[in-house]
C-alpha cells in the first residue's frame, strides 16, 4: 500500500510535466506559425505593392510611347511638309533663267546641255537635260566610290592613295584614275556606287572614253550632295567627313579657265572639267559673294572645239549676273546695294 500510495503523485506530476511541455510546444508552435502566417501576408502584400508599382510603371511607359508616337507623327508631317515646300520651290525652276541663256546656246553648233541650282532654297532650272559623253567628269563618281570604301573601311586609307585621289580630280589624270579603279574594284563597282545614288543617267563604260555618260542634273546632284553634307558637319571636327575630302579636292582642280572665267566677284568655285574630242564639259560649285551659292553644270558634244570655251565662259556670266540681281533682270550695282544695307540697319 505505502508503496502505491507513493507512486500515484508522482505519476501525476509526470502526467502535469508531460502535458505542460506538450501545451509549451504547441504554444511554440502556433506561434512560428503565426509569425509564419504574418510574415507570408506581408510578403503578399509586398508583392502585391510591387505589382501595383510595376502596373504603374507599365501604364505611364504606355502613356510615353503614346506621346511618343504622337511626336513621331507630328514630326513625319513637319518633315512631309517641308518636303513638298522644297519640292514645290526647286520646281519653281529659276524665273527669267532661261531668257538669259537660250539666246546665247541657238547661236552654237552642237549639242548643248546646261543644269542650274540655287543652293540656298534648291530652285533649279535645266537647259536640254540628256544623257550625254561625260569625259573626266566620270571621275566625280570614281572620286566619290573610292571615298566611300574608305569610310566604309573597305580599303585603307594610307597616304598614297588618297594623294592619288587628289591627282585624279586635280590634274585629272587617267592612268591614275584607273590604278584607283583597280584598288576598288573596276568599273563594276564604280557603276554600283552609282546606282546605288540614284544616278539615273550615269554609266563608266570604257574608262572616260565615247562609252561613259552621264547627264548636266546628275552632275548637279552629285555637287550637292557634297555641299549639303560639308554644310551638314561643319565645326564637327570629330567627324571623319569625306565630302570635305572631295570638296579640297575640286577645288584645287587645276584646269579651271572657263566657268570660272565668267564668274565677276565670286569669292570662289569647286569645279572638275572633261574634255574628249567634240566634247567640252564643265561643272562647279560657285561660292557667291554677291548672292546665293550656285551648281552650275554644261557639257557639250559635236561642237566646234575652239569656240566652246568661249560659250561656256559666256555662259557662266550670264549666270553669275542673274544671281547678282535683284529678281528683276538688271544687275545690281554693289554700292546701291552696301548703302540700301545701310539704311536697312
Amino acid at each position: 500500500m505505502n508503496t502505491e500510495t507513493k507512486g500515484k503523485p508522482i505519476g501525476k506530476i509526470l502526467l502535469i510535466f508531460f502535458l505542460v511541455l506538450a501545451f509549451t510546444g504547441i504554444g511554440i508552435l502556433l506561434q512560428v506559425f503565426v509569425r509564419q502566417s504574418t510574415d507570408l501576408t506581408a510578403k503578399k502584400d509586398s508583392e502585391s505593392e510591387i505589382q501595383k508599382q510595376i502596373e504603374n510603371k507599365n501604364k505611364e511607359i504606355a502613356g510615353l510611347e503614346k506621346e511618343k508616337e504622337k511626336l513621331n507623327s507630328k514630326l513625319q508631317e513637319q518633315q512631309k511638309k517641308a518636303a513638298e515646300e522644297e519640292q514645290q520651290k526647286a520646281q519653281e525652276g529659276l524665273p527669267g533663267l532661261l531668257d538669259r541663256i537660250t539666246p546665247v546656246l541657238k547661236e552654237q553648233q552642237g549639242t548643248w546641255s546646261v543644269y542650274v541650282e540655287n543652293l540656298e532654297n534648291g530652285q533649279s532650272e535645266k537647259f536640254n537635260d540628256a544623257q550625254m559623253k561625260g569625259a573626266g567628269l566620270l571621275k566625280l563618281y570614281v572620286m566619290g566610290a573610292a571615298y566611300t570604301q574608305i569610310q566604309n573601311g573597305t580599303i585603307q586609307a594610307d597616304e598614297k592613295f588618297v594623294e592619288s585621289i587628289h591627282t585624279m580630280i586635280g590634274n585629272s589624270d587617267n592612268e591614275v584614275a584607273n590604278q584607283i579603279l583597280n584598288q576598288i574594284g573596276g568599273i563594276e563597282y564604280v557603276n554600283q556606287y552609282i546606282k546605288e545614288n540614284g544616278y539615273e543617267e550615269t554609266i563608266l563604260g570604257d574608262q572616260f572614253g565615247d562609252g561613259s555618260t552621264t547627264s548636266v542634273s546628275d552632275c548637279g546632284k552629285f555637287l550637292e550632295s557634297v555641299y549639303k553634307k560639308c554644310e551638314e558637319e561643319a565645326g564637327n571636327s570629330e567627324s571623319e567627313n569625306i565630302s570635305d575630302k572631295m570638296m579640297a579636292d575640286l577645288r584645287n582642280q587645276k584646269k579651271s579657265g572657263k566657268i570660272c572665267e565668267g564668274l565677276g566677284q565670286a569669292g570662289g568655285f569647286a569645279n572638275k572639267t572633261g574634255d574628249l574630242d567634240g566634247v567640252e564639259n564643265e561643272v562647279a560649285i560657285v561660292f557667291n559673294e554677291n548672292g546665293p551659292h550656285y551648281i552650275i553644270c554644261i557639257m557639250s558634244q559635236g561642237i566646234n572645239k575652239e569656240a566652246a570655251p568661249g560659250v561656256i565662259q559666256s555662259l557662266s556670266s550670264e549666270i553669275y549676273n542673274y544671281f547678282y540681281t535683284d529678281g528683276s533682270g538688271e544687275t545690281t550695282d554693289p554700292e546701291d546695294t552696301d548703302e540700301t544695307n545701310s539704311e536697312d540697319e
